[in-house]
């Protein structure tokens, strides 16, 4: 998490530093840090996501044991190559559509070559969690309605990447989306009912032993449900303000 931090950090500085000198090393520079700190964002979730599903080594007080180089295993380094070509599908499609000419035909190339990459790790994943019976395939094997996740992405992955072939833009992009909201349900559905599963089953946290008292869910949904509208309302105007296709201009930044 303390490398999650610091990678957030290289991405905001990265933005406000850029535009205070006009050389070409120094922006390139800088672009070049933006890029390694929100690729390793991107990774660094995934690896974590990774080590949830694979089952973490709490002794009996719920502290982790296993050390840093316990997290870096197979599995969980997959799912973080899997999160991280998520990522660039999601963003290079946005890109596809919010620019034109080259940067958009070059946008659209690199969504191709993420679809492809989503493909081959989740794949991989998913073969190393069955190879090695993790404990994130336990809900598959005893329950057919958790298939339907896994089903749903096939699909998503499927029509997204035609939708890529024939230049239908926004439904890529909108496929991209499904995509990862699929996948979420899927892992989603993989660690139920835990939170934080342990290799010890009896030493997990599940939604039974770890969830907040019932006022405190109580006024949490209150607040849901009065935010939420909010939230939603100014986020599609900003996205209903800024539609169409990016052009520079003189009030360009």
């Amino acid at each position: 998490m303390f490398l999650v931090l610091g990678a957030l950090i290289l991405r905001a500085i990265s933005i406000e530093y850029r535009g205070k000198e006009t050389a070409t090393w120094w922006r390139t520079g800088w672009d070049i840090g933006f890029s390694v700190g929100s690729g390793l964002v991107a990774l660094l979730l995934g690896v974590a996501l990774g080590n949830l599903l694979n089952g973490l080594a709490l002794d009996a007080d719920g502290v982790y044991r296993g050390g840093f180089v316990g997290l870096l295993n197979p599995f969980s380094l997959v799912v973080g190559v899997l999160t991280l070509a998520l990522a660039t599908q999601q963003g290079s499609a946005w890109l596809v559509l919010k620019t034109e000419g080259d940067l958009a035909e070059r946008a659209r190339r690199v969504q191709m070559g993420a679809q492809i990459a989503v493909v081959v790790a989740w794949l991989a994943a998913t073969a190393l969690a069955f190879a090695g019976s993790l404990p994130a395939v336990d809900n598959f094997k005893t329950n057919l309605a958790a298939w339907i996740g896994p089903l749903l992405v096939v699909n998503a992955i499927f029509f997204g990447f035609r939708a890529t072939l024939i230049g239908q833009q926004f439904r890529a992009f909108v496929c991209s989306s499904l995509t990862v909201a699929f996948l979420a349900i899927t892992a989603a559905t993989a660690l139920y009912p835990n939170l934080v599963p342990a290799v010890v089953p009896a030493r997990s946290l599940t939604v039974d032993n770890a969830h907040s008292s019932t006022l405190t869910m109580q006024v949490m949904l209150v607040v849901a449900v009065v935010g939420m509208p909010i939230v939603l309302a100014y986020t599609a105007y900003i996205y209903w303000k800024f539609k169409g296709k990016v052009r520079l201009d003189k009030a360009s930044y």
